[in-house]
């Protein structure tokens, strides 16, 4: 579903552009359903704007204005008050109905971004055993995908970072990104990072789609910081 919205920018949400949540939702919206003369409404505006630059690639931060759209379509809910803040969820199986789940917290950056974190959606393959590889990678070459592997010297407890769930998000059904720990608490994973020749950490390995072994295929290794 394409918004036709600068990353980074808050979007300016239509009729046709909600009800198309319905059909196509990869990542986690959020909407500000607001009345812009408020001063509720007005007070947040700054956070809001700061939301959508610092998760420019993991969510999509929009708003509805109801000055200009009094008729709140039924794919947003019903909001009794503004600012009515929500989280769009997509289904976390293929054909699973979004879910929206309503903001009751302070309207500051640091716990609207928590809000959002805690909803995104994760298609992550974490890996930290040689069963947890077994098992990712034979998902992966029977469903014909390239795989990501992105190794990380975070303990097994850590979570996986937000770009990663962004990008399985985004790309889900055409590539699997695989989180492999590369850590004390994760032997296995130090064994997994040197048959590919990683030497340092982060790193990213990409493997084409389909059965894969060392001695048919190169890997492809991505030199310099890992972003989206």
């Amino acid at each position: 579903m394409s918004t036709n919205a600068t990353p980074g920018t808050v979007v300016a949400l239509t009729p046709s552009l909600a009800e198309s949540f319905a059909s196509a939702l990869p990542l986690l919206w959020l909407v500000n359903i607001c009345w812009p003369p408020c001063g509720f409404c007005q007070a947040l505006e700054a956070d809001w704007q700061q939301l959508a630059r610092r998760m420019r690639h993991e969510v999509v931060v929009s708003y509805w204005d109801t000055a200009q759209q009094p008729d709140i379509p039924a794919v947003l809910g019903v909001a009794n008050s503004t600012p009515t803040i929500r989280a769009i969820v997509p289904g976390s199986t293929s054909g699973e109905a979004k879910r929206i789940v309503d903001y009751h917290g302070t309207r500051t950056f640091g716990d609207l971004q928590s809000f959002a974190l805690r909803l995104m959606p994760d298609h992550v393959a974490r890996v930290s055993s040689h069963e947890e590889w077994e098992a990712a990678s034979s998902q992966a070459s029977a469903a014909q995908l390239p795989r990501l592997l992105v190794f990380l010297g975070l303990d097994v407890g850590a979570a996986t970072p937000p770009m990663l769930k962004a990008l399985s998000a985004q790309y889900r059904g055409a590539l699997q990104v695989m989180d492999i720990r590369v850590h004390e608490s994760a032997p296995a994973g130090a064994e997994i990072a040197a048959r590919f020749g990683v030497s340092a950490l982060p790193s990213v390995v990409a493997l084409k789609g389909g059965a894969w072994t060392l001695r048919e295929q190169a890997p492809f290794r991505h030199d310099g910081p890992p972003t989206f």
